[in-house]
């Protein structure tokens, strides 16, 4: 029992101070985009990327349609969620410029 105990503490502690970003930190634009949210929460890159009860970052590209009079303009965005265990957060950076565009945080249940 002691050394269940104590295999549940150790992966609690390694699973608090992951860092759910660093599979992203080689993709440039997926870099950029989790800094600018970092910033945007005012927050470092590593305390966004380890808090507690975050489960996973998942990074991937997306886009928006913006009509400017009769013409459709495609704007390339990079889309950022917060995996916990109960919500999922996204936020959503537009590449060109790094701001964010839009979030959202929806109840997993």
């Amino acid at each position: 029992m002691k050394k269940f105990m104590f295999a549940a503490v150790l992966l609690a502690a390694s699973v608090s101070s992951a860092n759910f970003c660093a599979k992203w930190q080689t993709k440039e634009p997926y870099n950029k985009a989790i800094n600018t949210l970092a910033a945007h929460r005012n927050e470092g890159v590593a305390q966004l990327c380890s808090h507690a009860g975050l489960l996973d970052v998942y990074v991937a590209p997306t886009h928006y349609i913006k009509n400017v009079g009769e013409d459709a303009i495609v704007v390339p965005l990079t889309r950022v969620e917060l995996i916990y265990s109960e919500w999922i957060c996204q936020y959503f950076v537009q590449d060109d410029n790094q701001t964010l565009y839009k979030s959202n945080c929806y109840s997993t249940f």
